[in-house]
């Protein structure tokens, strides 16, 4: 009876070609059951002992495919063996390339959740994580469309043309919102640049400010008045900005100016009253001070210090204890400051 049923056909294929394709499913479920519960565990120990993260979780996404995914896997082997009708071919063939595509797709998209998961963590602000999950989509979608044309392409569509109209309609979706687009990118191009960070003290034109919050459209700053300036990032990314937070340290020039009565011994003494100012501040250092200049009404003093912080407040602070130390020294020693005067002479 065995040998008869090897010989005999039925629906178009012999008896030992239903035999073969039936090892051939056993044979691809038992190595699928042994790669599932045999290799993977032993590759989830050896990831284990890695220090990489993304190993694991790829272990640990592949241990959660299930099990019909394996079965559909031996029936499309098995039935590559046998003579079957053009309709129920297809049918396998078509099921096992859309069932493949999307598990593929959804290992890639559970990696790419992951990775920006950890990127999130690692950065902990709010405005990169919104940046971080905005691009995970974008590259997700980007993922599903190649996955799309993958299917048509196997499914016998031809995509060439398909990928030209693509192209087109995507300028002309460009162009209708390149505004919108414009400043998308540079929200990118602030984001990989960093020319300031949520905090920094930056000025923008005759503008400027604290920011707060860096949008996928727009930044905001809060200026010194109190009130919220909002700037789109595609102008923030074609004019020059002054990040004054990253500043080791700021110069500082300013001038005093004393009377022309002044006696010549007090006017080199100024130049050691001044130095003896700014050595009492720790936070200073004077790089020079000079007799700049004979003004129209009183003679002129030109001071140049560094202040080691890049705060405005440590900078207001500092100025007035050298304005106070000054005026200090320079009434115990009867040195007058100038202030605008006119000498009138009258000849008779």
């Amino acid at each position: 009876m065995l040998d008869e049923f090897l010989v005999t056909t039925y629906f178009g294929n012999a008896g030992q070609q239903y035999l073969t394709a039936l090892i051939v499913f056993l044979i691809t479920i038992v190595g699928t059951w042994i790669f599932k519960v045999y290799i993977l565990h032993m590759l989830k120990k050896m990831a284990e002992k890695t220090e990489n993260e993304y190993d694991d979780r790829l272990v640990e996404i592949l241990r959660h495919i299930p099990k019909a995914f394996y079965i559909l896997f031996g029936l499309y082997i098995s039935t590559r063996t046998l003579e079957l009708p053009f309709l129920i071919s297809n049918l396998f063939y078509y099921t096992f390339v859309l069932v493949s595509v999307f598990y593929a797709v959804k290992v890639i998209q559970l990696l790419i959740d992951f990775f920006v998961e950890q990127m999130a963590a690692l950065r902990g602000e709010k405005t990169t994580q919104s940046m971080l999950v905005l691009m995970g989509r974008i590259v997700k979608a980007v993922l599903w469309a190649i996955a799309f044309l993958i299917i048509l392409a196997n499914f016998g569509v031809e995509i060439t043309p398909l990928i030209a109209g693509l192209g087109i309609g995507g300028l002309a979706i460009a162009f209708a919102f390149q505004n919108i687009l414009s400043d998308l990118f540079s929200s990118f191009s602030i984001y990989f640049d960093k020319p300031f960070e949520i905090g920094d003290f930056i000025m923008v034109g005759q503008d400027m400010g604290v920011v707060k919050y860096i949008g996928l459209k727009t930044t905001r700053l809060t200026t010194l008045q109190g009130q919220e300036l909002v700037i789109s990032n595609s102008e923030l990314t074609n004019t020059r900005i002054h990040n004054f937070k990253r500043m080791e340290r700021r110069r500082i020039v300013f001038e005093i100016g004393v009377e022309y009565s002044t006696p010549t011994d007090k006017l080199r003494l100024i130049l050691e009253l001044v130095k003896d100012v700014f050595e009492s501040i720790e936070i200073v250092d004077l790089d020079r001070v000079h007799f700049k200049e004979f003004a129209d009404s009183s003679l002129n003093y030109e001071i140049v210090y560094f202040i080691n912080s890049n705060d405005f407040l440590d900078y207001m602070n500092a100025q007035q204890e050298i304005n106070l130390g000054i005026l200090e020294r320079f009434r115990k020693n009867s040195i007058e400051m100038a202030f605008p005067t006119t000498t009138v002479h009258l000849v008779q």
